[in-house]
């Protein structure tokens, strides 16, 4: 778009403190992009591998963007043994709904 071409993906989790700045950089960009070294945590790839990875993260916006026009945004567990490991478990709620329920049962 615009005859740009993306150098990096960055990340900033909500969770981290002090704030961290991490991602996935082109490699064959980072010298114009990046003064020193690369942010702790950081994914450097080369220009084939960084396009593909980017092209990926597309295509799973994509196909999450078609589901949510047409209605299906069901929340469900996938994986119930690894929700409290989840870096995303204080904001997600599916995880206490359920543990609402089962207290509910037990009552």
């Amino acid at each position: 778009m615009f005859g740009l071409k993306p150098a990096a993906a960055e990340l900033y989790p909500l969770k981290a403190s002090p704030p961290v700045r991490c991602g996935l950089y082109d490699s064959s960009l980072t010298g114009g992009l990046i003064r020193g070294a690369l942010p702790k945590g950081a994914v450097e790839r080369d220009p084939e591998e960084f396009r593909a990875l980017m092209e990926k993260g597309r295509e799973w916006i994509r196909e999450h963007v078609t589901n949510i026009r047409a209605g299906i945004i069901a929340v469900r567990e996938a994986l119930d043994d690894k929700c409290p490991e989840c870096e995303f478990f204080d904001l997600c709620r599916v995880g206490r709904r359920a543990a609402a329920a089962e207290v509910r049962v037990a009552q």
